[in-house]
């Protein structure tokens, strides 16, 4: 739609439906148009649900040695495996397995992240140990808060 008037800037504005009076110049239409159809040719479903990347185990190591755990849906970067560090998981006094860390600095922190993947058996295990080095830091497996699943709802059978 073409009308060739000249609008005023200050008084009207271009293609901006929160704006009034409001008008479409041709350029500003030709721009929008394509998303407009786009957006248009959607269907009315949801997004897709998420793909499953499993679970990790994740550290926060604070400057005065003191660690917190939480799980959480989410991978490791096998690239990035540190040498050094790892974790062990145990079920009563039974080791079930060793996981390599990937060690992540916090961004504008002193506190460093310790991810790993969570080892099948995990509903079983009693205990963590960190190990970095010759050093290893023991946690209960009631003070890891558990994030990577869903709790059923207090008024369900699940």
């Amino acid at each position: 739609i073409t009308n060739f008037k000249l609008y005023h800037p200050t008084v009207h504005k271009d293609y901006m439906t929160y704006c009034h009076p409001v008008w479409a110049s041709t350029f500003g239409w030709n721009k929008v148009y394509p998303t407009i159809q786009q957006l248009s040719s959607w269907d009315m479903s949801g997004a897709p649900a998420p793909e499953d990347d499993g679970a990790i185990l994740l550290g926060m190591v604070y400057p005065d040695g003191t660690e917190s755990w939480i799980t959480t849906p989410g991978a490791v970067d096998e690239n990035n495996l540190s040498a050094v560090q790892s974790v062990e998981f145990f079920a009563g006094g039974e080791q079930l397995a060793v996981h390599a860390a990937e060690v992540r600095p916090q961004p504008d922190s002193d506190v460093v992240n310790i991810v790993v993947r969570l080892p099948e058996g995990f509903d079983d295990v009693t205990q963590i140990a960190r190990v970095d080095g010759a050093r290893r830091t023991v946690t209960k497996a009631e003070h890891i808060k558990i994030s990577h699943k869903y709790k059923s709802l207090p008024l369900t059978d699940k």
